[in-house]
């Protein structure tokens, strides 16, 4: 009898780890991994790279200026794997930094996105600690050759600071709690010391994967 209930039990215990295997493969395979997406204009590098870089940044945050600089010297690290995404997080806490996002996105849509975008975080120390940045955005938006008319009407409109606000909602939806952070292929990189550990591990994975392919 014992033996009987015995046998009775192990048998129910693997019906039931079998079922929790069978549960957790189902899931991987139905999971997709986050990976944020932009506007084509904020967008960078080839649409078919095996790598996307999205980054969830502030322009009035020094480390985001960091950030920016090293996204760069990864490009440039691996030609052609990579795909940069831009994602707006301007902290609350940073008078300006709202601003400066709608300034960028603007510009987006005339094509010079990446230009304000490098403008702003090369001259941050200056407009950041100005009571009013309006002539350092003034100045920006001439040298990125911007249309006068489309700006003003671009950054009065209520859908441009929608689309900042979006991806601020997006953010908090994926716990991004501070800025730079970063997804890789939907792994989530906090900050550039991780960037540069994890995230280059990465990416020479890839690469050698490319090139023995």
């Amino acid at each position: 009898m014992f033996s009987t209930r015995m046998s009775r039990r192990l048998a129910a215990t693997g019906g039931l780890l079998l079922v929790s295997v069978g549960s957790v493969l189902a899931f991987r395979g139905a999971y997709k991994p986050y990976v944020p997406d932009s506007p084509g204009y904020r967008q960078h590098g080839p649409s078919d790279a095996p790598a996307v870089l999205a980054i969830f940044s502030d322009f009035e945050c020094g480390g985001c200026a960091a950030g920016a600089a090293a996204s760069k010297q990864i490009e440039a690290l691996f030609p052609g794997l990579v795909r940069v995404v831009y994602k707006h997080h301007p902290w609350y806490f940073h008078t300006h930094a709202k601003t400066a996002a709608v300034l960028a996105e603007c510009a987006g849509r005339q094509g010079k996105f990446w230009d304000v975008h490098d403008r702003l975080f090369e001259h941050q120390m200056d407009w950041s600690r100005a009571e009013n940045p309006e002539t350092f955005f003034s100045k920006f938006a001439s040298e990125a050759k911007l249309d006068p008319a489309q700006l003003a009407a671009c950054r009065a409109d209520p859908a441009t600071t929608a689309a900042v606000e979006a991806d601020l909602k997006e953010a908090g939806e994926h716990w991004v709690g501070s800025t730079p952070t970063f997804f890789l292929n939907g792994r989530r990189l906090v900050g550039l010391k991780q960037l540069r550990s994890m995230g280059v591990a990465e990416l020479e994975r890839l690469a050698k994967r490319r090139a023995g392919s």
